[in-house]
Formats: structure tokens, sequence, C-alpha cells
């Protein structure tokens, strides 16, 4: 996030990020000016302007985050502003603590539902997720499941084979909709002679 600083009258030359501090309300912590830089510079080799980029990271939590000039320590002229003198305030909107879903169906060849599939969500970093599908087929993972990640998800039934048993998946939000169908079943064809020959 950034401020800009605009000065009415003379130039300022010497103002540093120990010339302002940051007000932050909620959870935030970690917040921290990065940088102070002149703009508009009336000599290349002197870092003096009218006008100033003040520039901060937001460090972590939710809340709002302040520029105050806070005093005039180092600065070649006196500023008329009463300080400390109060900027623009950002809020800070931090991760949600809640999840996605995953959910779909798993159904055979022919649309029936299959239930009590197994479904099994992993991450790539070694955390895993099982439910089963219900009586319509369905299954859902509402639980854990974090946005912005990679997962494979891999069904198994008895009595049914799947031609492709595991997807990777990308979540960014609620994923629904997929389907897994088993495989057509192949005939079986019985063979020997008629009964009473």
């Amino acid at each position: 996030m950034q401020w800009t600083v605009t000065l009415t009258g003379s130039t300022i030359t010497g103002l540093t990020a120990s010339n302002f501090a940051l007000a932050t309300t909620g959870t935030i912590a970690g917040a921290a000016i990065s940088s102070v830089t002149a703009n508009n510079l009336t000599s290349p080799n002197t870092p003096n302007s009218t006008n100033w980029t003040v520039i901060a990271t937001s460090g972590t939590g939710t809340g709002t985050i302040g520029l105050n000039w806070a005093n005039v320590t180092g600065l070649n002229t006196n500023v008329s502003n009463t300080l400390p003198f109060a900027g623009q305030t950002y809020t800070i909107l931090g991760p949600t603590a809640s999840g996605v879903s995953v959910s779909g169906r798993v159904l055979t060849h022919d649309g029936r539902p299959i239930r009590f599939a197994r479904l099994t969500l992993s991450s790539f970093t070694g955390e895993t997720l099982e439910t089963q599908s219900d009586e319509r087929g369905e299954f859902e993972f509402e639980e854990n499941v974090a946005p912005g990640e990679t997962y494979s998800l891999t069904v198994a039934a008895k009595r049914h084979t799947f031609t492709q048993p595991t997807r990777v998946i990308s979540v960014s939000g609620n994923l629904d909709g997929l389907i897994f169908y088993a495989d057509k079943p192949a005939r079986t064809f019985l063979s020997g002679k008629p009964l009473g020959k």
C-alpha cells in the first residue's frame, strides 16, 4: 500500500521513514514502512521535493492501517501542519477462516447412482480427507478444504471400476458438479451342454 505526501510551498529534504508512524487497529501485526521516495525532484542529486511517496507492507491480520506524519526530525525546514498529522487509512481484510467445498456424484455408466462409493481427497502437502456417496450417489467435502490448493480426488466402489478413478483439481472457490462415471460392466457368457442331454 502507498500514500502520496504533498507539501505546499518550500521543498523538503531529509524526509525518512522515521518521520512517520503507522496507526493500526484490529489484529494487524508486522506492518512497516518500506520506503520513502521523493517525486518531481528539483535537483537530480538531492532528494528535495514537495511530493513524496510512502510505501508500507501490511503485515498479517485484519483491521486498518493509517499513515501519520509524526515529527519533523532531520528536515531542512519547518512544517506548518499540527503534528501528528493523520493521513489516509487502508482497510485490510485477511483470509477467511472458513474453507470451501468440493462436491459431485458417482454414477453408473447409464446414470444410476452408486451409493457407498469411497471418495478420497488428498493435498500435495500430505493431508487426506475421506467421505462416501449417499443413496443418490452424491458426495461432498465441506470441511478443511483450503482455497488456492491443488488436490487429487480418487473414487473407489465395490463391483465397479473406473477408467479414470483419480482427478487432479485446483480449488479456488466452491467446486461442485464433479461426476465420476463407472465403466460399463463386461458381459458374462456361460457355456455348457443343455441340461438333460
